[in-house]
């Protein structure tokens, strides 16, 4: 009988045991649930969020858009920068009306279009001032260059753009001065209103190069024609004709030029006919002439 009791007793000792158990366990369980589900709320509520926001972004966008094609028109178009061409020749050839959106006047499209039609014209810039104004400013392109394509001559800018196309070169001589005869190399499409272009992509960096370093050269002035048609001889003709002058290629340009400055005003007086070759910055044959080269001049 005490053995029986004693058991009794175990078995209650470990009841307790088990219940506490019991209790963790239930706790862990929902404790991990309530983990959960607060991540789970904290989710929910991040996309709630975001979603709000979405929708916020998306009607201040339509809100915007409607304000403008509504309220925002071309009423006041001022052209701006024009000394060539009229301001109300440029306004209609933009095609732009008082009924057109402000935001509608697209930039690219007037600069294309605007270019083409006024050569002169290299630069379109567009703002805006609201409520209902659209400025137009042009930036107009000088000609400094002429040359001569299969029988027709074409006006030039800095950047080798054609501003207009001519049966003679007296043409653009006779409205302009200063312009320099060049004669190019093959070419490949020459259209008013854009650059040349040339059968390779580095023949025009190569004349741009070319012509803007010449045009820093203290005796450009005393050139008559560039003749460039050959890429490895390069000649100036100088001082009326009286001069050619041939440099070779484009390999130290400047330093050549350079030298050649020097010889013009210490070997060449006004009277001086004759051929100078120089093949590098430091030599140089000058070769006497009973004729002058102006069958070599672009006319």
């Amino acid at each position: 009988m005490r053995k029986l009791r004693f058991d009794d007793e175990e078995e209650e000792a470990r009841e307790p045991l088990e219940t506490e158990e019991s209790v963790s366990a239930a706790e862990i369980i929902s404790n991990d649930s309530f983990e959960r589900l607060r991540a789970r709320n904290k989710r929910r509520s991040t996309e709630e969020i975001l979603l709000v926001v979405g929708l916020v972004f998306f009607l201040v966008a339509v809100l915007a858009f409607l304000c403008g094609y509504l309220f925002f028109k071309a009423k006041d178009v001022r052209i701006e920068g024009n000394s060539l061409y009229d301001s109300a020749s440029i306004l209609t050839e933009t095609g732009i009306t008082p009924e057109d959106n402000l935001f509608s006047v697209n930039e690219s499209v007037l600069q294309a279009k605007l270019t083409v039609t006024f050569p002169y014209i290299r630069k379109v810039t567009v703002t805006r001032k609201l409520p209902t104004t659209v400025i137009i400013r042009v930036e107009e392109d000088s000609p400094l260059y002429y040359t001569e394509i299969m029988g027709d001559y074409f006006l030039l800018s800095s950047s080798l753009r054609v501003l207009e196309r001519a049966k003679s070169a007296e043409e653009f001589t006779s409205r302009m001065s200063g312009l320099l005869p060049v004669k190019i190399p093959e070419i490949k499409r020459a259209v008013v209103g854009t650059e040349l272009v040339f059968p390779r992509n580095a023949t025009y960096r190569y004349l741009i190069d070319l012509l803007s370093t010449l045009e820093r050269a203290p005796f450009y002035a005393r050139i008559g024609t560039v003749d460039v048609s050959e890429k490895f001889n390069i000649r100036l003709i100088l001082n009326d004709a009286k001069l050619c002058a041939s440099i070779g290629g484009t390999e130290d340009l400047e330093a050549k030029l350079s030298f050649l400055g020097k010889i013009l005003a210490t070997q060449c007086d006004e009277n001086t006919v004759a051929s100078i070759h120089i093949k590098k910055a430091e030599t140089a044959y000058i070769t006497k002439s009973d004729h002058d080269f102006s069958d070599q001049l672009l006319k």
